[in-house]
């Protein structure tokens, strides 16, 4: 096992993204890395080899020109495989920019995705690595921003089956009201039971949570982009008790709708 590493110095203030570490790791069969709710965004482009991303308790097999990114606040565990083990490019990301990114082009619930041409731009940061440059560390944080701004452009994202794909868009069609599992259910013809289950395998949440998370994210937008009213906002997601969306934005996001508009306004 070896791994070329470059390490940062930490920031003297908070910062929304910050490379902590980035580098090259040559894996070998014990290479396994857990680290339980995360305080870091991972990065990491497979060069070769095979291993697996543990996601809801099902061991996803990840191989060449395949990127992953596990997001701060997840459960991270992944590892190589013995016989062809990995060689990656990985980048350890503080802040909550990477995330936000992830939301903003909507591939907050996506985390295995597919892209050669990301490769050069990969094997360029490695290269840049060996160099020592003294904006080493603003050339890695735009390409986080690259990165996350190109798949989220291009859908190159893996892995969900077909049947998960079809509910999880007819959810993002009709984000104006709430979808019952029934409902869901009947657009793919299977029980209601058995869409909830496929829903939260392969997207690590249930239809319902999905569906109030999405609500959010536009609430958000709509709060921070519009002067609709709060009132206006609650109809435009589904909910006709103004009172009721309020309470539940605030179980959410942690201030009121009022507050997040006020603080947006402020910052900007």
């Amino acid at each position: 096992m070896k791994e070329d590493i470059k390490i940062f110095p930490a920031s003297e203030v908070t910062l929304p993204i910050h490379i902590q570490m980035a580098g090259v790791s040559y894996c070998d069969g014990s290479y396994r890395i857990v680290r339980p709710a995360s305080h870091i965004t991972v990065m990491e482009y497979v060069l070769a080899g095979e291993g697996t991303v543990l996601r809801s308790g099902r061991a996803v097999p990840v191989g060449e020109d395949q990127i992953y990114i596990l997001k701060r606040g997840e459960d991270h565990d992944y590892r190589s495989g013995a016989e062809n083990p990995w060689k990656k490019i990985f980048l350890n990301i503080e802040g909550d920019l990477p995330v936000t990114l992830m939301q903003e082009y909507h591939i907050e619930d996506e985390w295995l995705f597919e892209d050669r041409e990301l490769r050069p731009v990969f094997e360029a940061a490695a290269k840049a690595l060996e160099s020592g440059s003294e904006s080493l560390q603003q050339q890695l944080c735009a390409l986080v921003f690259y990165v996350i701004s190109r798949l989220g452009t291009n859908g190159n994202r893996l892995e969900h089956t077909s049947e998960a794909i079809r509910l999880k868009n007819y959810l993002d069609n009709l984000t104006f009201r709430i979808v019952s599992n029934q409902e869901l259910s009947a657009h793919i013809f299977r029980s209601p039971d058995y869409c909830v289950k496929l829903f939260r395998r392969e997207y690590g949440l249930s239809p319902y949570d999905y569906q109030i998370r999405t609500k959010m994210r536009i609430a958000r937008r709509l709060l921070r982009d519009t002067a609709l009213t709060v009132s206006e906002i609650a109809q435009a997601v589904g909910y006709h008790d103004a009172k009721y969306f309020s309470g539940l934005f605030k179980q959410k996001c942690g201030v009121c709708p009022r507050e997040y508009r006020k603080s947006e306004q402020h910052n900007g």
